[in-house]
């Protein structure tokens, strides 16, 4: 988990379209992608 958050965030730094291509990208769903960021927010 704590490997997946890191390089969601690395992405998130290094990435300047959309979201929504962000998601692609990674191929996961918008909504998957927005519930991901989410969780960034919350402590462990």
């Amino acid at each position: 988990r704590e490997i997946e958050r890191d390089a969601l965030r690395a992405r998130l730094r290094s990435h300047t379209g959309s979201r929504a291509e962000l998601a692609a990208q990674l191929g996961i769903s918008e909504r998957s992608l927005y519930r991901k960021l989410r969780s960034l927010d919350r402590p462990d």
